[in-house]
């Protein structure tokens, strides 16, 4: 999530569009692919999932013509720092390789102070999300990653429940995919190397559905986890209290004093 975006009141629900599954298994050219900025290929081949985050430092949105950020511009930074601090804490408790893919080379210096000392990080290519996975994956894979698993910083994971429950998975299965509410992927981990995402429907209700579709497709065997809650607008903060309140870990007990203050704040503005 690079930033918030304050809700027009309840989503509209909008009818699952038909599956429409597609041959798409052209390779990424390795010439659009960024140089890998610090790998450490001996934690990568060491025959154990890793996990890969799919990050951006957060920052203000451009101010454009205002003069200076508007309060929801710094409490959707401070939710976005809050999110990344909890997607870090919970790579920290990952038992195997961890690697931080960065939307922005400019991100290095930051990545650097928040991974881990044997964690990797590159860079993400240009194009759309599923460009983008393609791209890390195909990257990771040759310097001896096999079983990938892909998150963004807007899920509200369970680590040791659902990670667990992934890499069991992955022993016997190609593809795992968990939704996010908005329909979206939550979180996508394989075995065997994606196929060509690049013309799914990212960012759109239908993209979770429609990459289990597609897996099948490609000859790919999928197991579909329980969606968890994620961050896209203020109005998604309730979720994340009643999923995180119990949560003793002190970033999650952060993010969830944080919903609380900006709902209470919402709540008291005229």
């Amino acid at each position: 999530m690079h930033h918030l975006r304050a809700s027009n009141g309840n989503r509209a629900l909008q009818k699952p569009a038909p599956c429409a599954c597609r041959s798409l298994t052209s390779a990424i050219p390795l010439s659009t692919i960024r140089p890998p900025m610090r790998l450490h290929p001996e934690s990568l081949a060491r025959g154990v999932p890793t996990l890969v985050v799919m990050c951006t430092r957060p920052r203000l949105g451009p101010a454009k013509s205002r003069p200076a950020a508007s309060s929801d511009d710094r409490t959707a930074l401070e939710l976005s720092q809050a999110l990344v601090d909890c997607a870090i804490e919970d790579a920290e408790a990952w038992a195997g390789s961890v690697v931080l893919a960065l939307a922005q080379a400019s991100d290095l210096q930051w990545a650097g102070t928040v991974a881990g000392r044997d964690w990797s990080i590159v860079g993400q290519a240009g194009g759309n999300t599923g460009e983008r996975i393609n791209a890390v994956d195909q990257v990771l894979r040759r310097h001896g990653a096999r079983e990938l698993v892909f998150v963004g910083a807007t899920v509200a994971l369970r680590p040791q429940t659902d990670y667990a429950t992934v890499c069991d998975l992955l022993a016997s299965t190609d593809t795992v995919v968990m939704p996010a509410p908005s329909g979206g992927a939550a979180l996508m981990a394989a075995r065997r190397p994606w196929p060509d995402l690049a013309t799914l429907s990212w960012n759109t209700r239908h993209l979770s559905a429609e990459l289990a579709c597609h897996c099948e497709h490609e000859g790919l065997s999928v197991a579909r986890l329980e969606r968890r809650p994620s961050v896209e607008s203020f109005d998604d903060l309730p979720r994340i209290i009643d999923a995180d309140a119990k949560d003793s870990r002190p970033k999650r007990q952060a993010l969830v004093a944080l919903a609380r203050r900006v709902l209470e704040s919402r709540a008291a503005a005229p």
